[in-house]
């Protein structure tokens, strides 16, 4: 079979989008050796796991470059959503501190229960039929189902009200900086929900395709600054007397 157009841009640009992830994350959980702060491992981790979703696209698009074999839908859809309740686990631990402060524990049950709620019908119905989960369309490409859609929707909800309530205690802050790096992360999240509502609603197109990776490559790299203030932007601001450089 030969590869489409399409799933040759969209594998290309996965690859970029999945490896510009992987260094976000991976670069602020290595934060952690050296503040000794478990929120940035954790932060680090959510991102990685948060953006599972796109991983086995680009992995079946390398996989089909290299033998002619596309990954088969089990493995594709094990892969694109496993680690989601994982990724809301963390994020609910990272925050319970900050913004759940009295109804800590609370939150972390409602966190594992919702998780585990997800794993029984996500698993169930993969072993019933896995086209009750989705179908693979092309080698990058996949149409969920409406019980995925939902739960994603519902992901979306909660990284957005979280993202906000994160916001809103870090705008309290004297700090500028804080204040900056929590806008940012919430222009982070609002993006990716963007991108990802949009990879999820419309089909895949030449004109599409470019405004959805678009707003999901932005995503990354505002959530990266949320966290890696460039200097440039440090002394930028500094010039304006209003933030002071670390």
């Amino acid at each position: 079979m030969a590869i489409q157009a399409l799933d040759f841009t969209n594998g290309i640009v996965l690859i970029i989008f999945c490896a510009l992830n992987i260094y976000v994350g991976t670069r602020i959980s290595l934060k952690y050796f050296k503040y000794k702060q478990r929120e940035l491992l954790l932060v680090g981790l959510v991102w990685i796991f948060l953006t599972c979703p796109w991983y086995p696209a680009s992995i079946s698009f390398i996989l089909y470059l290299l033998t002619g074999n596309s990954l088969m839908n089990i493995p594709y859809f094990i892969i694109g959503n496993i680690f989601i309740p994982i990724a809301v686990m963390f994020w609910m631990i990272t925050l319970k501190d900050f913004i759940f402060k009295e109804r800590k524990k609370l939150i972390m049950i409602l966190s594992g229960v919702y998780g585990l709620i997800f794993y029984i019908i996500f698993f169930l119905l993969l072993g019933i039929n896995p086209n009750l989960i989705g179908q693979l369309k092309g080698l990058t490409d996949v149409q969920y189902g409406m019980f995925i859609v939902v739960y994603a929707l519902s992901i979306l909800i909660i990284i957005m009200g979280t993202g906000f309530l994160f916001t809103r205690e870090s705008l309290k802050s004297e700090d500028l900086e804080i204040r900056l790096k929590g806008k940012l992360l919430f222009i982070a999240f609002i993006l990716f929900a963007i991108g990802s509502g949009l990879d999820t609603s419309i089909p895949l197109n030449f004109v599409t395709l470019p405004i959805i990776r678009g707003f999901e490559i932005a995503s990354a790299i505002v959530f990266y600054f949320g966290f890696f203030l460039p200097k440039w932007f440090k002394k930028f601001i500094k010039k304006e007397g209003s933030l002071k450089e670390e």
